[in-house]
C-alpha cells in the first residue's frame, strides 16, 4: 500500500514537466500502475487529453462509475483504481427496493451504500417493520435475508392444547410455545412443545394426544416401566400371590381410553370374593349376573308381576358371603273403605287382579268416571271414592257476578261454571280481574279464585332478568344480588304472598360461612348480614394468632374481620430475637404462626452476615443474622505507621466489613514487614501496614 502511494506521487510529479520551446508548457503522463487491473492502449508516455480504457480483474471493481481515465496536468483523472468486488443489484425474495427501476443503473455499488426496501404482505424485516435499509458490507448485503415470513397466531389450531405466549405474530425461525390440557401430552410425551415459523408458514400444526398416567396398582404389579401411555396403549399386570382380579384371573391387561384406563389394575383376596347372588322365588336381580363379585359389590332384586317385595331389595358382598336377600310375596289388597258408597263382592282379602264394583249413595257421585276398581301392587285402581256436589262458593277477596240471583240454585252438579270478579289489589290465576269458577270432581276450580297481586319494580343492590311487572300469590321471581350482597338466609328468589313480597326485593350486605381451620362454632347459619358476629372455639391444644382458645369475627363491608383459624400451640413462635446493631424490617407481633418469616436489616454501614430471613418452625426461630461492625480509618494510626491513602479518589474514613482499602508509604519510607499495603475491614478491625525510613 505504501509503495502504491509513493508511485502515485511520483507519477504526478514526473508526468508533468516543462518544455521551454516557444515558452509553452508540455503536459505528459507516465504509464499508469493499476493493481488488479489492465488498460489500453499501452505506451511509455502519454500527452495531455490522451485517454486509456481500463478494466478490473475478477473479484475487483472500478472505484468510479466510469472505466476511462484522461491525462491532465495533475495526472490521470479520474485515478484508475480497482477495489474489492462491490455489491451487485440485490436479488431477494418477498420484497423490493424502493424506486427499483431508477436505482438499478447505479449497481454495482461500493461498500457502505444503503438503500431503502420494503417487504410483501405476510413478510417483515428482521426488525419487525414493513421497510428498512439494505446495506452493502464486505460480507455482502445486510441483512442477509431482508424479508422474513410472518406466521400468525390465529393460524395455529391446537386440539386439546393452548398457546402459552401472547404474541400475535412470529417472525421466520421464531418458535411458538404451546401447552397441552390436563390428560394430554405431545407426541414425545411432554406436557408442552413448540412449532417454528418457516418460510412457507408454520413447521407443523401442534397436536396434543390423549394420555394416561401410570395407574395405581393395588395388590398387583407390572413389568412396564413407561411413565405415560397414549390412547389405546395396553398395560399388562399380574396379581400378587393369593389375590385375583374381579374376573377371578391372576393376570390381565387394561387399555388407555378417552375416559382414562378401561379398568383398575386391582386384585383382591381370593378368599373374600363372592360367587353369583342367590336366586329368589318369583324374583330376579336387575343386572346381568357375574361369575364373581368383589367386596363390597351389591346387586338389586325385583319381583315378578303380581308379586310384592318384602325386605331390602339390595344385597352386599361381605367377606365372601352375600347379605340376606328379599322375598317376593303374592300381592294383596284390604277391603276398600268407601264413605257414602257400597261395593261388591265383599271379602276379607283380595288378591292381585281381583275387581270390585261400587256405587255412591244419593247426593254423592263417583270421583272417577269408572265404577269398577282393581287390586294392584299400589292398591285399588282407580281409588273408589264418593264425593258431594259443589256448594255455594265462598270467594275470599272477590265474589260471583249476580250472586243474590244465583244463590238459590246451589248445590250444583259437576260441570257448572259461573263468572266471578276479584277485589282491587287481587287477580285471578290467569292475571285477570275476572274469570270463570268451575265445579269439578275435586270441588271448585280454581281452588283459590282471587290471589294477592304483587308489583315488581326493581331489586335494591341486585338485579333480575324477569321483565314482567304483575305477579300473584305463590309466583316467584329469581334475583341475582351484587357481589357481597344476598337475600335473607341466602335465598335467590322472592315470592308473592298475601302480605306482599317475601322476602322484600332488597339485597342486604352479607358474608358466607367462613372456613374454620382447627376450630368449630355452634352457629348453624348459612349466611350472615352486616355486623353479624360468629363465636368460635379452637380445638384442644390449639390457639388462634392472638394466643386465645376462643375468638369471634364480624361480618364487615369487605368480608369477615378475621380468619377463624387456630394453630398448634406448641408450634407458635414468640417475637423474633433481637440482634446487635440491627432490627426487623416489620413491626414485631406478639406471636407468629408457622411458617411465618421476618427479615432483618442492619444499621447504616453495618454489614449483614447470614440469611436476612428467619422462619418460625415448630415453635422456634431459625438462626438470625449478625450485623458486622464497620471500620473507621484512624488518621493518627496512619501518621504513626508512616502511611497514606493510595489514591486521592479513595480517601473514605468509613468502610463496611469485607471492603478493602489500599495504602502507600509516605515519601522516603518503605514497607517494614511482609504485610501487604492492602488491608480488609473484618468486623470493625483493620490491620494497618507499617512503613519505616
Amino acid at each position: 500500500m505504501r509503495f502504491c502511494i509513493l508511485l502515485l506521487f511520483a507519477s504526478i510529479f514526473l508526468t508533468s514537466w516543462l518544455s521551454t520551446a516557444k515558452g509553452e508548457v508540455e503536459v505528459k503522463c507516465l504509464a499508469p500502475h493499476i493493481p488488479n487491473g489492465n488498460y489500453t492502449p499501452h505506451r511509455i508516455n502519454y500527452t495531455a487529453e490522451d485517454e486509456i480504457q481500463y478494466e478490473c480483474t475478477d473479484g475487483f471493481y472500478p472505484t468510479t462509475q466510469g472505466t476511462v481515465a484522461k491525462c491532465t496536468s495533475t495526472g490521470w483523472i479520474p485515478a484508475p483504481r480497482c477495489s474489492l468486488e462491490p455489491c451487485d443489484f440485490p436479488q431477494f425474495k418477498n420484497g423490493y427496493l424502493y424506486h427499483e427501476n431508477i436505482r438499478r443503473s447505479y449497481f454495482p455499488v461500493p461498500i457502505g451504500k444503503e438503500f431503502s426496501y420494503y417487504c410483501d404482505n405476510g413478510f417483515l424485516t428482521p426488525s419487525g417493520s414493513y421497510w428498512d435499509y439494505l446495506r452493502c458490507t464486505r460480507q455482502g448485503w445486510e441483512p442477509e435475508v431482508p424479508c422474513l415470513k410472518t406466521c400468525l397466531k390465529s393460524d395455529i389450531e391446537i386440539e386439546n392444547g393452548f398457546l402459552s405466549q401472547s404474541d400475535s405474530k412470529y417472525l421466520q425461525n421464531k418458535k411458538a410455545q404451546y401447552m397441552c390440557k390436563q390428560g394430554y401430552v405431545t407426541a414425545d410425551g411432554e406436557t408442552s412443545g413448540s412449532i417454528t415459523c418457516l418460510e412457507n408458514g408454520w413447521s407443523a400444526q401442534p397436536s396434543c394426544l390423549k394420555s394416561c398416567d401410570v395407574p395405581v396398582f393395588e395388590n398387583s404389579v407390572t413389568k412396564n416401566n413407561s411413565t405415560w401411555f397414549k390412547l389405546n396403549d395396553k398395560l399388562d399386570y399380574e396379581c400378587h400371590i393369593g389375590y385375583k382380579n374381579k374376573y377371578k384371573h391372576t393376570k390381565s391387561s387394561i387399555t388407555c381410553t378417552y375416559e382414562g384406563w378401561s379398568d383398575e389394575p386391582t386384585c383382591y383376596d381370593s378368599t373374600k370374593i363372592c360367587g353369583p347372588p342367590p336366586p329368589i322365588e318369583n324374583g330376579d336381580i336387575t343386572s346381568f349376573p357375574l361369575p364373581v363379585y368383589i367386596p363390597p359389590s351389591s346387586v338389586d332384586y325385583q319381583c315378578q308381576y303380581l308379586y310384592q317385595m318384602q325386605g331390602n331389595k339390595t344385597i352386599i358382598c361381605i367377606n365372601g358371603d352375600w347379605s340376606e336377600p328379599p322375598k317376593c310375596l303374592r300381592m294383596a289388597c284390604k277391603p276398600p273403605d268407601i264413605p257414602n258408597g257400597i261395593y261388591s263382592p265383599q271379602r276379607v282379602t283380595y288378591t292381585a287382579q281381583d275387581e270390585i264394583k261400587f256405587e255412591c249413595k244419593d247426593g254423592f257421585y263417583s270421583a272417577t268416571q269408572e265404577t269398577v276398581a282393581k287390586c294392584t301392587s299400589t292398591g285399588w285402581i282407580p281409588a273408589p271414592k264418593c264425593m258431594k256436589p259443589c256448594e255455594f262458593p265462598q270467594i275470599k277477596n272477590g265474589g260471583l257476578y249476580h250472586e243474590r240471583r244465583r244463590r238459590p240454585y246451589f248445590p250444583v252438579p259437576i260441570g257448572n261454571e259461573y263468572s266471578y270478579y276479584c277485589d282491587n289489589g287481587f287477580l285471578t290465576p290467569s292475571l285477570s280481574y275476572w274469570d270463570y269458577l268451575r265445579c269439578t270432581e275435586k270441588g271448585w276450580e280454581p281452588e283459590v279464585p282471587c290471589l294477592k297481586q304483587c308489583v315488581f319494580h326493581y331489586v335494591e343492590n341486585g338485579e333480575s332478568s324477569y321483565w314482567q311487572r304483575k305477579y300473584v300469590e305463590e309466583q316467584a321471581v329469581k334475583v341475582q344480588c351484587y357481589n357481597g350482597y344476598s337475600l335473607p338466609n341466602g335465598q335467590d328468589t322472592i315470592t308473592c304472598t298475601e302480605n306482599g313480597w317475601s322476602p322484600p326485593a332488597k339485597c342486604i350486605k352479607s358474608c358466607d360461612v367462613p372456613i374454620f381451620e382447627n376450630a368449630g362454632t355452634n352457629n348453624d347459619s348459612t349466611w350472615f348480614k352486616l355486623n353479624d358476629k360468629i363465636n368460635y372455639e379452637c380445638h384442644v391444644g390449639y390457639v388462634n394468632k392472638h394466643k386465645h382458645t376462643k375468638g369471634s369475627i364480624t361480618c364487615h363491608h369487605d368480608g369477615w374481620s378475621d380468619i377463624p383459624s387456630c394453630y398448634d400451640s406448641t408450634k407458635i413462635c414468640g417475637p423474633p430475637p433481637p440482634i446487635a446493631n440491627g432490627d426487623t424490617t416489620s413491626f414485631p407481633l406478639p406471636v407468629y404462626i408457622p411458617p411465618s418469616s421476618v427479615e432483618y436489616q442492619c444499621q447504616s454501614l453495618y454489614q449483614l452476615q447470614g440469611n436476612k430471613t428467619i422462619i418460625c418452625i415448630n415453635g422456634e426461630w431459625s438462626d438470625p443474622p449478625k450485623c458486622l461492625h464497620p471500620c473507621i480509618i484512624s488518621i493518627e494510626i496512619m501518621r504513626k505507621h508512616n502511611i497514606t491513602f493510595r489514591t486521592e479518589e479513595n480517601q473514605r474514613l468509613y468502610y463496611q466489613s469485607g471492603e478493602m482499602q489500599e495504602f502507600k508509604c509516605k515519601n522516603g519510607h518503605h514497607l517494614a514487614t511482609t504485610q501487604p499495603l492492602i488491608t480488609i475491614c473484618i468486623n470493625g478491625h483493620l490491620n494497618y501496614p507499617v512503613c519505616t525510613k
